[in-house]
């Protein structure tokens, strides 16, 4: 890889990092939303699913562009490897947790069905999902669609009509009260906007534009960092794909390209992302419904308890990076599958 290549992917593996940890933070938040606790700082950590959302609008059209260019089946072909196998092995990890809560405990929280074990396991995008945050890689799915079709299909011109088209019937949607379906909610997410502005900075960045990276860097971290922190809240007419989404593209833009030596660790950590990102609400679940069985103690009254449980989600998910995810990325690049 070039020197380009390296001062461009290492900040965004650690902004990946950052926007996992955000959203893991958040939900130890939502437990509590004690105000005065050391978790207020993530109680918009779900802003971590918007940096996602341009993260990878950005990732997919700059690795396009960087490259050879892809068929449409090749495309295919690593986002499957890429996606779906680590998600069906930590989703089976769920079904089997759940599964031992309920014939163990009798948790009817748990119960499972036909359809949302088939909607988990195909990523279909309708909410019933087992692991509740998975509905985001259903709308990513269809991102990864459009993009396949028009611009590796038809070419640049045709991709970013087809994303305005899908940003315009997104924001149709929002505005019809009278329309609203659980599919639809998926499908016309406005999320689309996020992908948009992700793959229009990554054509920004291949042409050589530069101006105003300083500013973008530092307008975009702290309005990101205030507003997860609820330090500040936009007009609740202002949706997520404006804010948090545009300050999370102003970062994004704002550390490209930097001469900056980024440490082994938080490149990693970066890469464990979406380890973590999956795993982490299985984790807590366990983790809390084992402290308080064995010691009586509710950990999610505890801040440091629930900090704890974020360091060691953490560092399953790197563990598991180094020693498992990296090797079967290894071998499936080897094998050209």
């Amino acid at each position: 890889m070039s020197d380009r290549g390296v001062s461009t992917v290492a900040p965004l593996q650690v902004l990946r990092g950052l926007a996992a940890t955000m959203v893991a933070g958040f939900h130890l938040y939502e437990v509590r939303q004690d105000q005065d606790g050391l978790f207020v700082v993530f109680q918009n950590g779900d802003a971590g699913v918007d940096l996602f959302f341009v993260l990878s609008g950005f990732i997919i059209l700059y690795s396009e562009n960087a490259a050879q260019k892809s068929s449409v089946m090749e495309f295919a072909k690593k986002r499957f490897w890429r996606l779906f196998p680590p998600y069906w092995i930590i989703l089976t990890l769920y079904v089997i947790s759940y599964t031992a809560l309920i014939v163990l405990i009798g948790d009817g929280d748990k119960e499972m069905t036909f359809s949302n074990l088939a909607v988990s396991y195909l990523l279909l995008p309708y909410p019933d999902h087992i692991i509740v945050i998975a509905w985001t890689l259903s709308v990513e799915l269809i991102f990864y669609t459009v993009f396949a079709v028009t611009f590796l299909g038809l070419g640049r011109m045709w991709f970013y009509a087809a994303m305005v088209a899908w940003v315009t019937a997104a924001q149709l949607y929002l505005l019809d009260r009278d329309l609203s379906s659980p599919f639809l909610n998926l499908v016309l997410h406005s999320s689309s906007f996020s992908f948009l502005v992700g793959a229009f900075i990554a054509d920004l960045y291949l042409r050589g534009a530069r101006r105003f990276r300083n500013a973008a860097l530092w307008v975009g971290g702290i309005s990101l960092l205030t507003y997860m922190a609820g330090l500040w809240q936009p007009p609740e007419a202002i949706g997520r794909e404006i804010v948090p989404g545009l300050p999370a593209a102003l970062l994004i833009y704002g550390v490209l390209d930097r001469d900056w030596r980024v440490p082994q660790v938080l490149v990693t950590w970066g890469e464990a992302s979406y380890i973590l990102y999956l795993l982490h609400l299985l984790f807590f679940a366990i983790s809390g419904k084992v402290v308080s069985l064995i010691f009586g103690v509710d950990i999610y009254q505890n801040s440091l308890g629930m900090l704890a449980m974020l360091g060691a989600v953490s560092a399953v998910a790197y563990v598991a990076c180094v020693k498992l995810e990296r090797p079967y990325q290894k071998w499936y690049r080897k094998n050209r599958l």
